[in-house]
């Protein structure tokens, strides 16, 4: 048995202290450094401050397991989770809503919501819609007034008050349907009155164009070419693809690259619109407005005027209807009737003049060729002449070719 160094008694085995003196039993460690006695459990020396032993280990930085949600399992590294935004609780991808960062329950907590919401939206609005127009009015005020007081303070109260439809008087929807019937843009004013006469057709220096006599009832003729806006609205209303303008512009150029065929369906589209019968004029129509009376090369007389018309390819493209202002403008108020554009007629070409030339051959739809005037501004001035005569397809369209309408008187 061991003895306690102090009074001798006899100590039992393991004891750490004598129960007779209170003397310890257990040696008292010595500092490394100064080897000064230390106490059993101090962690410093007190005579020098050496550390005797390391501080004990904690589980501060010992990561937390994290548990699923919804099966209340541990997550494993090797499992696939993910965080659901709404409830900030993990989850297996067992639990995920399709492939959003819900959960399974918030999801369907959502959709419930929603649900119930739409539902008492769509009441509402039925409601709304079975009454009188005075007393809609009057219980829709009445709504508002009350959500804003209490019920709106909530988001089903929120929802609700948007939903209610506001009223609209006559003079908005009025004005809601003049927005959505936009205007078109070729009416009454884009055409002048061609009175009747008699004229010599032809120049006779041109076997195709021996001179005749030919009578033409009073007609409407577009004062100028059709643009580029007006054939613009045409392609947005009925869904056509609108030709290009070589960069050139828009808005109040001639429209290019329509063949005859386009231009038929225009002028139906616009008797349509209007109820009134538009169409190309006849090839006689044509070259008696564009002489308008007289007998020379041009209107103005045999010698090209580069400030009445565009032609020779002097500017290198089209130039907006009028821009050359009242030295383009005829005696019967026409614009740009030489150069530019060549312009479509109604009229089968027929080389020898025998009768075609006032008959409108819109309804014919063979490919056979038809007839163009004017000239256009990358040909020569020959070519601009009230007589000269082109004739080509039908179906045919580039960057020389446009067109103006004619109408009844």
């Amino acid at each position: 048995m061991p003895a306690c160094i102090n009074c001798q008694s006899e100590l039992p085995r393991n004891a750490r202290f004598c129960s007779d003196c209170g003397q310890s039993v257990v040696k008292a460690k010595k500092c490394t450094k100064c080897t000064a006695e230390i106490p059993n459990n101090a962690r410093f020396c007190l005579a020098c401050g050496e550390q005797v032993q390391k501080a004990p280990a904690t589980n501060r930085n010992k990561a937390q397991t994290k548990i699923c949600a919804g099966s209340g399992k541990p997550l494993r590294k090797s499992d696939a989770w993910f965080q659901c935004l709404s409830c900030k609780k993990s989850y297996l991808e067992d639990y995920r809503f399709k492939d959003k960062s819900v959960c399974r329950n918030c999801a369907a907590k959502s959709i419930k919501k929603n649900s119930a919401l739409n539902k008492i939206k769509k009441q509402t609005e039925t409601e709304a819609l079975k009454d009188k127009p005075q007393q809609k009015e009057q219980k829709s005020q009445g709504t508002r007034l009350q959500l804003k007081s209490g019920a709106a303070k909530t988001s089903v109260g929120k929802k609700i008050a948007e939903s209610i439809p506001k009223r609209k008087t006559s003079k908005q929807s009025a004005k809601v349907k003049r927005e959505n019937q936009q205007p078109i843009l070729i009416s009454d004013k884009s055409f002048v009155s061609i009175p009747s006469g008699a004229f010599i057709m032809g120049s006779g220096s041109d076997g195709e164009e021996r001179q005749h006599r030919v009578t033409v009832t009073a007609f409407k003729l577009m004062d100028a070419p059709v643009t580029f806006a007006q054939y613009d609205q045409y392609c947005e209303n009925v869904g056509k693809v609108k030709p290009g303008d070589e960069g050139w512009g828009r808005d109040d150029r001639p429209v290019i690259r329509v063949s005859y065929w386009d231009a038929v369906d225009f002028a139906k589209w616009i008797s349509i619109k209007t109820g009134i019968n538009h169409r190309l004029p006849t090839e006689a129509e044509w070259e008696y407005a564009c002489r308008a009376g007289t007998e020379t090369a041009f209107w103005w007389g045999d010698n090209p005027d580069p400030l009445r018309m565009n032609y020779d390819n002097d500017v290198g493209q089209t130039v907006p209807i009028k821009k050359l202002g009242t030295n383009a403008r005829n005696r019967w108020n026409l614009y740009d009737m030489h150069g530019n554009v060549w312009e479509w007629c109604a009229s089968l070409y027929d080389k020898d003049y025998e009768g075609e030339e006032q008959e409108d051959a819109s309804n014919n739809r063979s490919n056979a060729t038809r007839v163009l005037r004017g000239g256009s501004w990358a040909f020569f001035a020959s070519r601009a002449e009230s007589a000269s005569r082109f004739h080509t397809s039908p179906s045919y369209s580039n960057i020389y070719w446009g067109f103006r309408l004619a109408r009844p008187k």
